[in-house]
């Protein structure tokens, strides 16, 4: 990929990190308040950046997670830089391997699967989640770009009222920050994590993603649903899955599995020109 475009898409997207974070500054999270005052924390002080690992651009499918929310420290370096010092280390969520963690292994096997086109490798097949992690944005690796539906920080537990006081602070009928995101990213293809069956209000979900309907004329595996998002003349498929994280569910059948099985769906190939 040319060095200057991705100098200019870090840029985009930090302009836009910028632009979102002050609209949400001063919006107080009243559930939420600091043990010295009292006082309600405010936007400033949990924001946390998305962005896209190096080589994103030159992926032969470029592939879009989203997560609802960020947790721990990450506000303190944003998402990417985060999750490349752990992926470096091979050591997530203080202490596990890429291998042991549910969330990140799944997001490894998955964007190695579409880069590989869905039937090159089965998931059997695909080397370890920690080696996939690895090479994350080098030239002989895998990269994809990674977002959260809240921007806000929490403790490790889906906090709706967080997510939800996220989309309200984000003011979406005067800015359509999620829609100006996904332009800057340019996806092949989102997928997201369990964002339409939490209890995040439907009102706010609908404003981020205005236009996120169905398909219902392409069979789907159970549990992944199917979606396309028109960005500008861009038709882009979503599919949504579980939570990442969730324990219940198996990662072949339940995660990597519908997503293959979608992808090599001939009238999903014909709709989005896969």
């Amino acid at each position: 990929m040319n060095a200057c475009l991705q100098q200019d898409k870090n840029k985009e997207i930090g302009d836009l990190m910028k632009q979102w974070k002050a609209c949400v500054a001063d919006k107080e999270i009243p559930h939420l308040k600091t043990k010295e005052s009292g006082k309600p924390y405010q936007g400033k002080d949990f924001f946390c950046t998305d962005g896209f690992f190096p080589n994103y651009f030159e992926q032969p499918k470029k592939i879009l997670f989203i997560g609802r929310d960020p947790v721990g420290d990450m506000h303190k370096k944003g998402c990417i830089a985060h999750f490349l010092d752990e992926y470096k280390k091979n050591n997530v969520n203080n202490g596990e391997r890429v291998d042991e963690n549910k969330f990140h292994s799944r997001m490894m096997y998955i964007a190695k699967g579409i880069i590989n086109g869905g039937k090159t490798q089965a998931y059997y097949q695909l080397e370890s989640a920690s080696c996939i992690a690895k090479g994350i944005g080098l030239p002989h690796g895998i990269s994809f770009a990674f977002m959260e539906l809240s921007k806000y920080v929490d403790d490790n537990k889906a906090d709706v009222k967080l997510i939800n006081s996220f989309l309200e602070h984000s003011e979406l009928t005067k800015t359509d920050f999620f829609k100006k995101e996904i332009k800057i990213l340019e996806p092949d293809i989102i997928i997201t994590m369990n964002l339409w069956e939490l209890r995040i209000n439907y009102n706010l979900l609908k404003q981020a993603f205005d236009g996120a309907n169905f398909i219902p004329d392409i069979d789907y595996t159970y549990p992944a649903a199917l979606r396309s998002l028109m960005i500008e003349d861009k038709e882009i498929p979503i599919i949504d899955l579980y939570h990442f994280s969730s324990i219940a569910q198996t990662t072949q059948e339940h995660f990597y599995n519908p997503v293959m099985t979608i992808i090599n769906d001939e009238k999903f190939k014909e709709k989005f020109c896969w």
